[in-house]
């Protein structure tokens, strides 16, 4: 037995290939939380170039947490395992937000709950690998391989143009989890690093896209962020993220990531359509303000660690731990009656991030 020893741990040391691969009729179940919290540190406003009003750190605080939960059913692969169509039901999809504003007489914490209006519908992604898009949105109903069934042989009918599904509920959707780019290529031994791409990094921030949820009484930092890469404003990454294989048997491999990237825009035309989607118009009447510009940055740093299936091909779960920074910086021009000001804006706010997102293969 003692000579055994040497090459059993020989064997559990030998490079190990990590790849992603789907079959037809896998069905996955994936379950999304994510939790935000952001303190403002610095508030200025200026007229004209006079610094007016300065807000030091304060305990206004804002909290945001992201609940949900997906059953995708695989309907179609090509290439190397990898899905050209699948269903998902959106099981949960909510929204937690709690805010707390300093005031004259004290401290005020105002909370909502936002549900998507996604929750109990299912959604039908068609496309090339990699490029899946929602095509067919049902009014919600059995979550079975016969309505998967179903809703492509609908959507195939329809030719896209149905009435069936509510089209404006798949703009900003995304199908897959970029996992894949998180994977080395080619074998890797324990200790192995590796550059990840930053992009897929920033996507698992916003899992699953623009989900949809009711309208906000107010407009917060991760609220707009949402937005901005929905309508795709966000045009710079910055930085790096590198894995390590930390640990790998038979089963299961542990990748650690070290994080540290920023994202920025100049998101001024974005946000004046914004507005007028709210009924906002750009206007030079007395009374009103016209948005000149609009710049914001998005910093994260921390750590992950991915719980890869080695013998499954797929995700087990992913923890991303990160510290974050939110700046903005707007400029517009105060419409009076004598004068029209021009006023500047910065606000930075600092705080944390935490995700985590499980994945589990069920039996069809």
């Amino acid at each position: 037995m003692k000579f055994l020893l040497p090459f059993v741990a020989l064997a559990l040391t030998l490079p190990t290939e990590l790849v992603s691969t789907y079959e037809k009729g896998d069905i996955r179940k994936t379950t999304i939380h994510l939790e935000s919290v952001s303190t403002l540190v610095e508030s200025e406003t200026s007229y004209d170039g006079k610094p007016v009003a300065e807000k030091a750190p304060s305990d206004d605080e804002g909290i945001r947490r992201l609940d949900a939960t997906f059953l995708d059913t695989v309907q179609r692969v090509k290439g190397k395992g990898r899905p050209s169509a699948l269903l998902r039901t959106y099981s949960t999809a909510q929204v937690a937000t709690s805010t707390k504003v300093a005031g004259a007489t004290g401290a005020e914490t105002r909370k909502e709950v936002l549900r998507s209006v996604l929750e109990g519908k299912d959604v039908l992604f068609k496309g090339s690998p990699g490029r899946l898009k929602g095509v067919l949105a049902s009014q919600g109903g059995p979550t079975t391989a016969n309505a998967a069934d179903g809703l492509a042989a609908a959507d195939d009918r329809q030719s896209h143009k149905g009435t069936s599904g509510d089209r404006k509920l798949l703009k900003g959707l995304e199908a897959e989890l970029p996992w894949r780019f998180l994977l080395p290529k080619g074998k890797v031994e324990e200790g192995s690093t590796w550059k990840v791409d930053v992009e897929a990094v920033s996507q698992f921030l916003l899992p699953g896209g623009e989900l949809a949820f009711e309208n906000s009484s107010s407009f917060k930092p991760e609220e707009r962020r949402a937005y901005l890469a929905e309508t795709r404003a966000i045009t710079e990454l910055d930085g790096k993220v590198t894995a390590t294989l930390s640990a790998v048997d038979e089963d299961t491999a542990t990748i650690r990531l070290a994080i540290a990237f920023t994202e920025s825009a100049d998101d001024t035309e974005v946000l004046i359509d914004y507005n007028k989607a709210l009924g906002m118009k750009r206007e030079k009447n007395v009374g009103t303000s016209e948005l000149l510009h609009s710049n914001f940055e998005f910093s994260y740093e921390g750590t992950g660690v991915l719980k890869w299936d080695v013998k499954g091909e797929r995700p087990v779960s992913l923890e991303l731990d990160l510290k974050t920074s939110y700046l903005n910086e707007t400029g517009s021009l105060l419409h009076f009656s004598t004068n029209s000001p021009k006023m500047e804006n910065r606000l930075r706010s600092e705080g944390t991030l935490k995700l985590l997102i499980e994945q589990v293969r069920q039996d069809s």
